[in-house]
């Protein structure tokens, strides 16, 4: 069996997806049950750091990926027609990036 013509590939970018998700929400959790950020200039200073703003980054990035994953199998298990399956795809894909792309301008607009 090729890695390539099963779902094997998809199959594994959802576990790691996941596995990086709850890594980041174990991280999260601790973080606040810790004090965690009490003012404006607390959270300011948090997220101003380059490895919390990269984690953020990595699993949002993730939580894209999730996301493509698991909807893109329900469409292809449940639409049938293709001229629809395609353009479903193609919303998603559009929106998910338009996702993307607002957090990567929000996270590069701390360090402005």
């Amino acid at each position: 069996m090729s890695y390539r013509a099963s779902g094997l590939r998809a199959w594994v970018w959802q576990r790691v997806s996941a596995v990086v998700l709850a890594l980041f929400t174990l991280l999260v959790i601790g973080y606040f049950l810790s004090g965690g950020p009490s003012s404006y200039q607390d959270w300011h200073n948090l997220l101003a750091q380059a490895p919390v703003t990269v984690m953020i980054g990595l699993s949002f990035g993730a939580l894209l990926a999730h996301i493509w994953v698991g909807v893109r199998d329900i469409i292809i298990d449940y639409i049938s027609r293709p001229w629809l399956r395609y353009i479903l795809l193609s919303l998603l894909a559009l929106w998910l990036f338009s996702l993307g792309l607002w957090v990567l301008l929000l996270l590069a607009r701390i360090f402005a």
